[in-house]
């Protein structure tokens, strides 16, 4: 496979602690009988390697001089959780490194508040 040419940072936002938990009260399993059903579903919407069905996807380019706490803040991030962010994923991708006329995606929970879950920011302009 050709290399791509962006790289997306995920960075998943711990704001609700059990969001992703594998197990939720009053789930039940599903049986084999109802497993052939589950095929006929329709095809998930995969951005990133995230479902995005349930969720709310806004995407953006980064205007002259906009840093990630100023995109953060346009979407409800609050200062100490962008901090957390920049100095934990230094080792994948440094944020200062983010440049006018590249996409990023946030992905929000489709709540009131369209609590941001994901952001990916693509190195490649293009």
């Amino acid at each position: 496979m050709n290399r791509i040419k962006y790289i997306a940072v995920f960075v998943l936002l711990t704001l609700l602690p059990g969001f992703f938990s594998c197990h939720h009260p009053g789930q039940r399993k599903q049986t084999a009988q109802e497993a052939p059903k589950a095929l006929h579903k329709a095809v998930a919407n995969i951005i990133y390697g995230v479902n995005v069905d349930s969720l709310l996807v806004k995407k953006g380019t980064v205007q002259r001089n906009q840093h990630l706490s100023d995109i953060l803040l346009k979407h409800g991030v609050k200062y100490g959780v962008i901090d957390y962010i920049a100095r934990h994923t230094k080792t994948i991708f440094n944020v200062r490194q983010i440049r006018k006329g590249h996409h990023y995606v946030v992905i929000c929970k489709r709540d009131s508040l369209e609590t941001p879950v994901w952001f990916a920011y693509e190195i490649s302009p293009s």
